[in-house]
């Protein structure tokens, strides 16, 4: 009886760590993927502009606007610890607010089924979205892409890339840190930001 107690426990108690994680990396997606347009990329970001001296200038400038000001070493680490970066899909699961394009497609059919569309109002203004999205006079699709999470050592630390580019790949970014305190994830600021603009 008492090893049957043992087994129950560790079963109970797996489950909770593997929710408590699993709940932790949800809340730091939904800390850090927050931008005013409805798409994004589901294929994640895998070429990460991880250039150490632009970073260490930018941090050099933007610290003391920082609420949680942290060592240039955590950044340095983040990069040593993430040579591979994570390249799964992003799913519907993780990003409910949003809608993921898969090879440069999207349907009104997935739109009202992810968002659960009954009223014609909101069905009409998807229709228009998606005229915009597929019009090829519409360069600007406002389509943006985000990489996994990369964390530290100690996953206390994370950075997410964001990256938002119209057909003549102008556009702009940012490499954002956030920390994991005892009231879950919190944005530290951008550690580096970049503007794509072509020359004339």
């Amino acid at each position: 009886m008492r090893c049957i107690s043992i087994v129950i426990f560790f079963i109970v108690f797996s489950h909770t760590i593997s929710y408590g994680q699993k709940s932790s990396y949800q809340q730091l997606i939904d800390t850090a993927i927050k931008f005013s347009g409805h798409f994004i990329y589901s294929r994640p970001i895998t070429i990460v502009n991880f250039d150490k001296e632009q970073m260490l200038s930018y941090w050099q400038v933007m610290k003391d606007t920082w609420k949680n000001p942290i060592d240039t070493l955590i950044i340095l680490e983040i990069i040593d610890n993430n040579k591979s970066i994570d390249s799964t899909e992003w799913t519907d699961a993780e990003l409910k607010k949003y809608l993921l394009v898969k090879s440069d497609s999207i349907t009104l059919k997935y739109i009202i089924k992810k968002l659960k569309l009954n009223n014609q109002s909101e069905i009409a203004f998807y229709k228009e979205l998606l005229n915009k999205f597929y019009d090829p006079k519409v360069c600007n699709k406002g389509i943006c892409r985000f990489s996994r999470p990369m964390f530290d050592r100690s996953k206390k630390y994370a950075i997410i890339q964001y990256d938002i580019r119209d057909c003549y790949n102008e556009g702009n970014g940012s490499l954002k840190l956030l920390m994991n305190t005892k009231n879950g994830w919190s944005e530290i600021g951008n550690i580096l930001e970049w503007r794509v603009r072509l020359a004339g």
